[in-house]
Formats: structure tokens, sequence, C-alpha cells
């Protein structure tokens, strides 16, 4: 093969990988993790997720503005509200990382539901069981 060939056949490659990542970008599943990993009754439980506003971590322009945990018994569910990201406000993310405390929890078996609000066909992403 010819040095000219070569170098046109590396140009197409790269031209056809650029179209197919805008064509079907990556989907960020959101994943999670509780901290400490083996938490006692002292200890405040940590949960850090990585999400993106959008499904498509492509095409993500938004931030985590605020969150909310409940709690039925022993089922904790974290809602956190994502907001686009526009004029004054934190620059978007794509694969934003953060923590939401879950405070001192007495001993038993637990189940943490993470709500990811708006703009998603199926709000729960995550569920993560412990015990302390």
């Amino acid at each position: 093969m010819s040095n000219a060939m070569l170098k046109c056949s590396v140009a197409l490659c790269f031209a056809c990988a650029a179209s197919l990542s805008a064509a079907f970008p990556f989907f960020w599943p959101a994943k999670g993790d509780i901290a400490p990993w083996a938490p006692t009754p002292t200890d405040h439980v940590t949960l850090s997720i990585s999400d993106t506003y959008l499904e498509c971590g492509l095409c993500s322009e938004g931030y985590p503005a605020s969150s909310q945990v409940s709690r039925d018994s022993n089922v904790i569910t974290v809602t956190v509200t994502w907001a686009p990201t526009g004029a004054g406000t934190p620059p978007s993310c794509v694969g934003c990382t953060f923590q939401v405390d879950l405070g001192a929890l007495p001993i038993g078996q637990y189940t943490v539901n993470y709500l990811h609000v708006p703009n998603l066909p199926e709000p729960w992403l995550l569920s993560i069981g412990f015990t302390v």
C-alpha cells in the first residue's frame, strides 16, 4: 500500500469515528456507592453519585441543582433535581460526581434509591442495598 493510500485510510477512519460518535452518542448510566463501605451506627453514611443531566453524556448541558433525602423505614430515597446550564448558573458537567449525606443510621438493612428529575423517561436510575 502506498504512503498516500495509507494516509487517506487513516483520515477516513478518523472521519468515520467522529461521525459515529456524533450520530450515536454514548449514554451515561448513573453509578453510585456508599461510604464507608461497612458503616456503623456512629458513622455518617454518604451516597456518592456519578450522573449527567441527560441520558446522553455528549449532549448534557446541566448540573445537579438540589437534592432531597427522604426515609420511609429502611428505604431511603434521594431525589436530585437537575437544571439546564444557563447564564449565571454553575457550569455543566458530563459525569458529575457529587455526594449526599444520609446521616448516621441505626443498625439494619437499607435500600437507597436515587431519583433523577426531570427529563428522563425512567427516573429511577440506581438502587443500592447496604447494612449498618
